[in-house]
């Protein structure tokens, strides 16, 4: 009777411990699925800023055009631009980084290849230029091969 007791008491023992890395097991999955969806609502929320920004700002709106023209940019205006690039290029990184560990679903790096391609024919090529100087490891990333083949196709139509 002892012995069966034991057998017993092992055996719930046993079933507690399974039962306790099931939880443990759920827990960490909705944990996980509650970061990937916190990241995507932040880089989602990060381009929404960006998008507002343009139509908000006046200033940059002005500095974006008059680039896209051709005119000459004060030293200022060029901060400006430069900036506003470098937000974009962050933003865009950070997405990158995302989907390569498994962060960010494939439907939402697909928005974010588009928003590259839309968004780099608002930018002067020579600004992309200067950026990818500026910053080489930049070139590492997937959305400067998109940049060059969307510029050079707008190059081929021109």
């Amino acid at each position: 009777m002892n012995k069966e007791k034991k057998t017993l008491g092992e055996f719930i023992g046993v079933l507690a411990i399974i039962s306790s890395l099931i939880f443990v097991a759920f827990e960490i999955r909705q944990s996980n699925q509650i970061a990937k969806g916190t990241s995507a609502f932040e880089i989602m929320n990060a381009f929404r800023e960006s998008n507002q920004l343009v139509l908000t700002d006046s200033e940059l709106r002005s500095v974006l055009l008059r680039k896209r023209n051709g005119e000459e940019l004060s030293q200022t205006e060029n901060e400006i631009l430069r900036a506003y690039v470098l937000g974009i290029v962050n933003i865009w990184m950070a997405t990158e980084e995302a989907y390569d560990n498994g962060i960010v679903s494939d439907r939402l790096y697909s928005v974010y290849t588009n928003d590259v391609a839309s968004t780099s024919s608002l930018i002067p090529p020579e600004q992309w230029q200067q950026t990818f100087e500026m910053f080489p490891h930049v070139q590492n990333f997937k959305f400067s091969e998109i940049i060059t083949e969307s510029l050079d196709s707008q190059n081929i139509e021109q």
